[in-house]
């Protein structure tokens, strides 16, 4: 019985830890504050340039920025500023999720509205 009992607790321990590790893709959505096309080219340059970029679009209609990451651990608000290099004061709002599973959200005039609620 101890055995059993010992042997469950550690198939539930494997189990956790490989969620704990599990990688996904994750996504930031960013509104910028500006139309200056060498400014939107640099930002998007740093960021096709970072290895766990997997996509970046940039909609130079609405300003809206599209970054979709590789496989990786996380993916915070920290780690989108490192991404800008010293452009993170363009950001006007952003929003982060996990790729196949929080939808997008259109840029549109109530971007900002959505994503700050």
């Amino acid at each position: 019985m101890k055995t059993l009992f010992l042997c469950a607790i550690l198939i539930c321990c494997s189990a956790f830890q490989n969620v704990q590790t599990q990688q996904l893709r994750y996504f930031a959505q960013v509104q910028l504050s500006t139309t200056s096309t060498s400014l939107q080219n640099e930002i998007e340059t740093a960021i096709k340039n970072n290895p766990n970029c997997y996509v970046v679009r940039l909609d130079r209609i609405t300003n809206g920025l599209l970054i979709v990451t590789k496989e990786i651990n996380s993916f915070t608000n920290d780690d989108l500023i490192s991404w800008m290099e010293g452009n993170e004061n363009l950001i006007e709002c952003s929003r982060i999720g996990v790729q196949g599973f929080d939808d997008h959200y259109a840029f549109d005039d109530t971007f900002c509205d959505k994503v700050n609620q």
